[in-house]
């Protein structure tokens, strides 16, 4: 009886401990960087006139997917697995938040040579 009620405890004490998720099956170092680049390159879509916004947008970020080594079914793929995980959606993108925060100070660095104006 106490063996019994011994491996009654045992079970539900394994059956509550925490599900140990395995690594994101993607290269999320890839991914980040593919996602940080099409976050930059929409906001550089967005400054060009709307009458051509929409194609050139398209063209961009079939450009950077092909920069990173992707097709754009493949990527969509990728980012559907990757949201089936939570834990998995905040490691990718706190490596873009990161790799975003590093661009924008790194940029901000950059001296920006202004030119007198000629009157």
């Amino acid at each position: 009886m106490l063996r019994i009620l011994l491996l009654l405890l045992l079970s539900s004490l394994t059956a509550c401990a925490p599900k140990q998720l395995p690594p994101a099956p993607v290269d999320v170092d890839r991914l980040a960087a593919a996602i940080s680049d099409l976050h930059l390159a929409g906001g550089l879509a967005g400054e060009l006139a709307v009458t051509i916004r929409d194609s050139m947008q398209k063209e961009m970020e079939d450009r950077v997917l092909e920069r990173h080594g992707y097709a754009s079914e493949e990527f969509d793929s990728l980012m559907w697995l990757i949201r089936s995980e939570p834990e998995w959606v905040e490691e990718v993108f706190q490596k873009v938040s990161d790799g975003l925060a590093t661009f924008e100070a790194e940029s901000s660095r950059i001296p920006v040579k202004v030119e007198p104006e000629n009157d």
